[in-house]
């Protein structure tokens, strides 16, 4: 094929040769008249109008040819049709050129620079009509180009005249105006596929849930202490603890090492991809459980939760970034909350084992609990395997062959299906949209994630804030005081006898919460949740520190404060706990989505890691001892978090990913719920065919079949 257009070509050069010697009388015409005459042929050449109207951009192409380029050493093709339209079929990514207005000699110029480059070495500075022959459509002309991704070199945020000017023919594919046509129906299969990945909640909620109990069994103290409980007789024996300062080590350094792997995470998800990012969190992730296992002392301890906290970070990052991003938005919602019901498993599973092996006098009381998270790991990294990568990561790399693969896998439809056609056209047509003011460079991109104002609801600066603030609006709840201090702080009460159960039951309760924002959050929305979630979380621990401070000896009003926190922790298994992490995966455009998604990670982990380390001062019986007090700073706290949620979270409930990127730009947040998509990005960027360029490029395809 290749070299039969190759002898075209040439035969074409040929005849222009004879017809310039013919016209001009002589082959020794100068250079400088011959440069001028084609420059005038050039300024004098029109475009031809559109072929089809609503939004289609017909590309109009002169001639074909074969290119050679130099980058990475690949052999490139530029392809364009003679007196033809580019078939709609295929797609461009932006901020990349098209090649509706190359012409030959266009083509020839590009190729002469790219020979240039290639002389001087100049590796950065190649032609901008450089292009990726990916594949072709199966079973459509020989001229039908199925994926063609261009790249050319951009040297800042702002494009430059003829770069804009390029974008300005961007090529289409088949996309669609109809803004409530762009995803299939949800199949059963597709549904738990999207589901699986929420099991790496499961080793996350162990691993924070797990330390809970094994800090107050009388083996781990005395192992790690030398205090025995005989030394400790009624009434002291609230003193038979370990100090403050080692509970705030052993607690906070997961949340420090979670806190860097978050960060990381985010450039690593770009570059190897979602799945397989998650994949190596699990590896990092077992070699920080073998460390904790193998310790019988703070030190050997300390550093295996450090590794394990990298892991978590990994995992807790993507897997939510990972499953917005494959989930239907019919319930989006729904899939990306049962992360947190898995993180809520994973707690009450903790909590078990705890209670059941509390009451062992060997290392088995606390190695047992460590060395079964291992197992979660293991089961997410063999079921991760067996499932797509994110059809969005595709498209960032420009593997449009592969992202159509892959969401119809997703969405158990056939590949060349409309669905997953119109679908992808809109990933595709979203990222084109906000990739054109995306620069080039690892610095450079990372400060685009701060691009803006601050003024600007849409702009990057305040998505990132909006993010990483809501993830430290999760924190200040003061969920975490409960599953990591409770069963402590239950001890240090006097007045309960098993804290263990009252532990355990705070858990149950956290589990039996959670599926209910599986249905509300798609019923009544995001922003909805949150505000009244947050209601009815302040409005319960303001109760618990007045019941606490005003007759906390009592022990049924004791009872009535453990029945208050099982309130307030519905309230937050409901509401807060899953709400603040589907809305990270929704608010961020995708250039900048896995860093947005793990910065707004990282910071949950930095405020938990805060918490961790102030929380035992606060209401250790050896330093403040602030006891049920300590619920006035988490009211307050929820008290911002309402406000927060009221002035500054949007709705993003069933749109797309997509939608959501649009709806943040027209409007604001407390107006967002009342938003209706009104356009699609591939009607808005020219990805759009309609039935008569459909007609024209069938006809156009026949002719190009009868003629090869």
């Amino acid at each position: 094929m290749e070299e039969a257009w190759r002898k075209r070509l040439h035969q074409r050069r040929l005849r222009e040769a004879e017809e310039d010697e013919e016209k001009d009388g002589t082959s020794s015409q100068r250079p400088a008249a011959r440069e001028k005459e084609r420059k005038e042929k050039k300024k004098k050449k029109q475009r031809r109008p559109r072929a089809a109207s609503h939004g289609t951009r017909s590309l109009h192409l002169t001639d074909h040819y074969w290119s050679k380029e130099i980058r990475a050493g690949r052999e490139a093709k530029i392809v364009i049709l003679k007196d033809g339209v580019l078939p709609a079929c295929v797609s461009v990514l932006s901020p990349s050129p098209s090649l509706s207005s190359l012409s030959l000699e266009e083509a020839k110029e590009a190729e002469e620079e790219a020979e240039e480059a290639k002389r001087k070495k100049k590796k950065r500075e190649l032609p901008r009509f450089i292009s990726r022959f990916i594949s072709r459509s199966p079973g459509q002309s020989r001229l039908q180009v199925f994926h063609i991704y261009l790249q050319h070199p951009r040297t800042s945020g702002t494009a430059t005249s003829s770069q804009q000017h390029l974008h300005s023919n961007i090529s289409r594919m088949a996309g669609t105006t109809d803004v409530s046509r762009v995803e299939a129906p949800v199949t059963l299969k597709a549904y738990f596929m999207c589901a699986f990945a929420a099991f790496g909640g499961i080793f996350f909620g162990f691993d924070s849930g797990y330390i809970n109990g094994v800090m107050g069994m009388e083996y781990f103290i005395t192992l790690f202490t030398g205090l025995k409980k005989s030394d400790f007789p009624p009434p002291h024996e609230d003193k038979f603890a370990l100090p403050s300062w080692q509970k705030s080590m052993i607690t906070s350094i997961l949340s420090a090492g979670t806190f860097f792997g978050s960060i990381v995470a985010g450039d690593l998800a770009d570059i190897i991809g979602r799945r397989t990012t998650i994949i190596a969190g699990c590896g990092i992730f077992i070699v920080g459980v073998i460390l904790q296992t193998a310790s019988a002392g703070l030190n050997l301890l300390v550093a295996g939760r450090l590794i394990a906290g990298i892991g978590v970070g990994f995992v807790s990052a993507i897997i939510v970034l990972y499953m917005s991003e494959i989930a239907p938005r019919k319930v989006r919602g729904a899939i990306v909350s049962g992360y947190q019901f898995c993180i809520t498993v994973g707690l009450l599973l903790a909590s078990c084992v705890d209670y059941g092996t509390q009451s062992r006098q060997d290392s088995g009381s606390y190695r047992i609990p460590i060395a079964l998270q291992m197992l979660w790991a293991l089961i997410l990294a063999g079921g991760l395997f067996l499932l797509p990568e994110s059809p969005r990561y595709f498209v960032k790399k420009g593997k449009l062959e592969d992202a159509q693969t892959v969401l119809a896998r997703l969405r158990g439809q056939d590949r060349d299906s409309d669905y997953i056609r119109e679908e992808l056209a809109e990933i595709v047509a979203n990222h084109e949209y906000e990739m054109q003011a995306v620069p080039a460079g690892y610095w450079a991109s990372w400060m685009h994630c701060f691009s803006g104002s601050l003024f600007n609801p849409a702009s990057n600066i305040r998505r990132i804030i909006l993010g990483t603030a809501l993830q430290m609006f999760q924190q200040f709840t003061g969920i975490n005081f409960i599953f990591y201090f409770g069963t402590t702080f239950f001890q240090d009460l006097g007045t309960i006898d098993n804290p263990f159960l009252i532990g355990l039951i705070t858990t149950l309760v956290n589990v039996c919460s959670t599926p209910v924002s599986f249905w509300t959050i798609e019923r009544f929305g995001r922003r909805a949740l949150l505000i009244w979630g947050a209601i009815g979380m302040f409005t319960c621990e303001f109760i618990v520190a007045i019941v606490g401070v005003t007759d906390g000896e009592n022990r049924k009003a004791v009872q009535g404060m453990i029945a208050l926190i099982c309130l307030y922790i519905f309230f937050f298994a409901s509401t807060w706990g899953p709400g603040a992490w589907v809305v990270i995966g929704e608010i961020y455009p995708l250039p900048i989505r896995s860093r947005g998604v793990g910065l707004s990670t990282a910071s949950n982990w930095l405020w938990n890691c805060i918490i961790s380390v102030i929380t035992p001062f606060l209401v250790g019986t050896d330093k403040a001892n602030l006891g049920a007090k300590v619920f006035f700073i988490w009211g307050s706290l929820c008290v911002g978090c309402f406000l927060y949620a009221f002035f500054l979270i949007p709705e993003t409930k069933g749109l797309t990913l997509e939608q959501v990127d649009k709806m943040m730009e027209e409007t604001t947040p407390i107006k967002s719920s009342k938003w209706k998509p009104h356009t699609t990005f591939a009607a808005e960027m020219g990805h759009v065919a309609t039935a008569a360029a459909d007609e024209k490029n069938a006809v156009l395809d026949a002719a190009a079949d009868s003629a090869v």
